[in-house]
Order: structure tokens, then sequence, then C-alpha cells
């Protein structure tokens, strides 16, 4: 640990050293564009939800929070990313791979469970409905606890619900939020929907 510390401290010193003095630009609209995306983003699959005690189910209409303190801190991070890139390319400009390493960050907000399952429901055609039951085969839980976190990530928008109280369906709602999860979570090609799903 020790030693990989004295590298991380050798190259920042590196980047700060070439970049002092010189004329910082701001981040490009094209970056900014996909940081203030993917804030809004996060924010909304970081929601909260307020759950009855005895039920376990959503009870009241979850609202998100606003994505600038995401925004701000994404925009800070980079900053010093930026600083990076021109230490070693002579350029100021985010990479692609930068850029997807700031969206992660942003995305990774988002706990375990609902990740999984945003990552189960991008296997699929966008306009593919997925059972419960396969939901939870899919990502190792319970078929009840995985209704429970499906149902919460519909109450704050991020998925669209359909069936009944015998069989429930779930689906992305937004096409750039499921052509986003493909790209952070690398995945390619499309899962064969089975016969029992809708």
């Amino acid at each position: 640990d020790a030693a990989i510390a004295k590298l991380y401290d050798q190259y920042q010193k590196a980047v700060v050293k070439k970049c002092l003095g010189s004329n910082i630009p701001p981040l490009d609209e094209t970056s900014k564009a996909r940081i203030l995306a993917i804030a809004n983003f996060a924010a909304k699959m970081r929601t909260p939800i307020h759950l009855d005690y005895k039920t376990g189910l959503v009870d009241r209409v979850p609202f998100s929070e606003m994505p600038m303190r995401v925004a701000l801190q994404l925009s800070a991070l980079a900053r010093g990313m930026s600083l990076m890139a021109y230490n070693e390319t002579d350029s100021y400009q985010l990479s692609e791979e930068q850029l997807k390493e700031i969206e992660w960050c942003a995305y990774s907000l988002a706990n375990e469970e609902r990740r999984s399952i945003m990552k189960t429901l991008a296997k699929y055609s966008f306009d593919d409905s997925i059972k419960t039951q396969n939901v939870g085969d899919e990502i190792g839980l319970d078929t009840a606890i995985t209704g429970r976190n499906l149902q919460q990530l519909a109450a704050i928008g991020i998925l669209i619900r359909s069936g009944g109280d015998n069989a429930k369906f779930w689906k992305i709602a937004h096409k750039k939020d499921w052509e986003l999860v493909r790209k952070l979570e690398w995945v390619t090609g499309l899962a064969t929907k089975e016969e029992d799903f809708g």
C-alpha cells in the first residue's frame, strides 16, 4: 500500500507541475451534457422509498432529489480527469473511456439490487416486459423481495409495471435509460424471451 501511495503521490505532483500556470479551459458542452444527463438518472435511481412497516410495500409517492449536487460532484471529478488527460496527451479533452468512468461513478450511487434489476431488464429488447419471477431468478433473490425492489423502481418512474395480481411484468420506462444501462453494464446482444414472459 505504501508503494502504491508513493506512486500516486508522484503522479499527482507531475500532473500539477505540468498544468501549473496553464489556462485550463472549462468542460466542453458535450461533456457537460453527459454529466447532467447521468446526474439526473443517478439522482432518480437512488431515490429513497418510504415503505409500510408491516407489509414492506411502497406506501408514499417518492420524490427524487434535485440532480445539481451530483452534477457538481461529477463536474469536479471531470475537471480533475481533464488535468490527467492533459498530462498524458497534451489535451484537456476527456476521452470516451473517461466519460464512461464518470457515468459509472454516478450510476454506482444506486444500490446493488437496483442496478442488478436494471442490468437484467436491459438484456432484453426495450419492448419486452419481464415477469417478476424471471427477474428474481436472474439476480438470485426471492420472488417476493424482487417484486418489492421492482415496485420501488416503478414508483420512481424508472420502470413500467403491467399485469395483475397473479403475475406482474416489468420493463425499463425510457429507451435512453435502457441504452445507458446497456452501455455501462457492457450488455451486448439480446436475451431470448421465454413463453411465460409478457
